[in-house]
């Protein structure tokens, strides 16, 4: 389904121009369409593109611990030595004395549901060196496109088991609703994040919660909510109020929002 191939183009006498709203231009045929005089074109989705951008944030955020950090940058405590004027020589580098602080590089990022966002995302990991992105879909892509994303495909209990960074972007369907449970949490490193831009009701945010407080999730990042606009009970609140948690919410503004 979806496919533009030879056949359909060649039903076309009239056609002139394919135009695929979306960067994914895997499924046309465009040999056959230059042998018919058909221009094809793709036209990125600025929205999809943004909520790439935000997923990389919500990932360095989560590993470089930013909402603990910036906390202890806020509160300018008595840390029980003076504090000296900075120069070429002097300076006092995690003067706060955090552990655990790391990065992107090195890292095996999930990518959980694959379509335009997925493959802005893997576009914009590259230059950040993980060691691997994998990614799930139904229908897996075609080697061509796997290799110009740098992508590698799991299935999806592989890549549960494998990511440092597990990014979900799975749309709703009944088959996903609280796909992601406490018995997926489990199967997940620990010590891994989870960061969340896909549908809101994929997420039991209960057993996220208790992931996060019990350790075996070292962090989490959503956008997007079971109930939205998110609802005071939500269990994660408690836990994006306490710095130390690693819980970044931000109220569904991935894909931008109107000047």
């Amino acid at each position: 389904a979806g496919v533009i191939d030879a056949e359909m183009v060649a039903a076309a006498p009239k056609l002139r121009l394919i135009q695929r709203l979306g960067s994914l231009t895997h499924d046309i045929d465009v040999a056959a369409a230059k042998r018919h005089g058909v221009a094809v074109c793709y036209w990125p989705i600025r929205g999809c593109i943004l909520v790439a951008e935000h997923m990389v944030m919500q990932m360095l955020a989560l590993v470089k611990k930013l909402p603990e950090v910036k906390a202890i940058a806020e509160a300018a405590g008595d840390w029980g030595h003076p504090s000296l004027r900075t120069d070429e020589n002097i300076f006092a580098y995690n003067w706060s004395s955090r552990s655990g602080i790391d990065g992107i590089d090195g890292a095996t990022v999930g990518i959980l549901g694959f379509g335009e966002i997925g493959a802005e995302l893997a576009r914009r990991l590259i230059p950040f060196r993980p060691a691997q992105i994998i990614y799930h879909k139904r229908r897996r892509l075609p080697e061509a496109v796997e290799l110009e994303l740098g992508l590698t495909y799991a299935q999806r209990n592989e890549l549960v088991a494998g990511s440092d960074f597990l990014c979900s972007l799975l749309p709703y369907y009944p088959e996903t609703d609280h796909l992601l449970n406490a018995a997926l949490f489990a199967e997940m490193k620990r010590g891994s994040f989870v960061v969340h831009c896909g549908s809101g009701s994929v997420i039991d945010e209960h057993a996220l919660a208790d992931a996060v407080r019990r350790g075996h999730v070292a962090g989490a990042a959503l956008d997007t909510f079971e109930w939205e606009p998110i609802r005071p009970d939500n269990p994660l609140l408690p836990l994006a109020r306490d710095p130390v948690a690693n819980v970044l919410l931000t109220p569904h503004t991935a894909a931008g929002a109107a000047r």
